[in-house]
């Protein structure tokens, strides 16, 4: 709601559809989510394949299945991009409206829960549409790079939590009559650590900035700061379970959680290869 759904009504929704739905995601009584993957798990446009068939009278029945979805069991309204006769259009669904079937995956990360959207011929009129149709992928693309952002702005959070863990039981944990952190093998891991923690940090806040300024390169700048940033968290957090020895491995301690975390974040909105396609793709003059 705070940052996918939100950001797509704001910069792309009617002023009716912002005066209806805004101050209730605003004031927490409804809650709000973007449906972006189906079956295939790709991130390009051609994994697109929901259909949006127009009937006579101008509505939409909208067929097909969306996987992945954050938060839908719990969602009042989903933006679910689906592919029309002029292409792929956007579209505000209602979780209630007949056809609508919404069923939780079993995740490895429990804390971020995410569920499977069966649309089977759910209507939506016109006044659904989430800006033109046809017209959807741009705006599916930039709805997602600032949801890239700030993923990377929670896995920074995490990877420096992680690291502090490991630093405080470092200085804890002894071995042979001393600290563990007194060993040059634990030092170089959290130095590591911490490279990692401020390159994502200083990669992060260069994707922000380049996507408040409204630069040309924000797209680019997302991608490079979520490919850095989901590598980066996934390496911190599997050292410090090494760190941690056996502890880190049990559910004792909370490493196993950031660990969790971690490599469902280094997935969600496309993960390191995903990212590195599109940097080259933009460069040799794609999209």
């Amino acid at each position: 709601s705070a940052i996918l759904a939100t950001t797509a009504l704001r910069r792309f929704g009617s002023e009716d559809q912002k005066e209806r739905w805004l101050p209730a995601l605003v004031g927490g009584t409804a809650i709000a989510t973007v449906a972006f993957q189906e079956a295939s798990g790709s991130w390009d446009e051609s994994g697109i394949v929901l259909t949006a068939v127009r009937s006579p009278n101008g509505t939409f029945r909208l067929t097909g299945e969306k996987r992945f979805v954050l938060d839908a069991y719990a969602a009042h309204l989903v933006v679910v991009p689906a592919r029309a006769a002029e292409g792929v259009t956007l579209f505000l669904i209602d979780t209630s409206s007949p056809g609508v079937t919404i069923q939780p995956m079993k995740t490895i990360d429990d804390t971020r829960r995410l569920s499977t959207m069966t649309l089977d011929g759910v209507e939506a009129g016109v006044d659904r549409v989430l800006g033109g149709v046809g017209s959807g992928w741009g705006p599916l693309q930039a709805i997602a790079d600032v949801g890239r952002v700030a993923l990377c702005a929670e896995m920074v959070g995490g990877a420096e939590r992680a690291l502090e863990m490991c630093a405080d039981y470092a200085r804890t944990r002894e071995q042979f009559g001393r600290p563990i952190g007194g060993f040059q093998a634990i030092q170089h891991k959290c130095a590591d650590m911490l490279v990692r923690v401020e390159g994502a940090r200083a990669m992060t806040f260069a994707a922000a900035t380049s996507l408040a300024h409204g630069d040309e390169d924000a797209a680019s700048d997302a991608s490079i700061a979520k490919s850095w940033c989901g590598e980066g968290y996934r390496s911190v957090t599997t050292e410090g379970v090494q760190i941690h020895g056996g502890l880190g491995f049990t559910w004792e301690l909370d490493m196993h959680l950031f660990y969790k975390r971690a490599k469902s974040s280094e997935t969600l909105l496309g993960d390191a290869r995903f990212h590195r396609a599109r940097l080259a793709d933009r460069a040799l003059g794609g999209r």
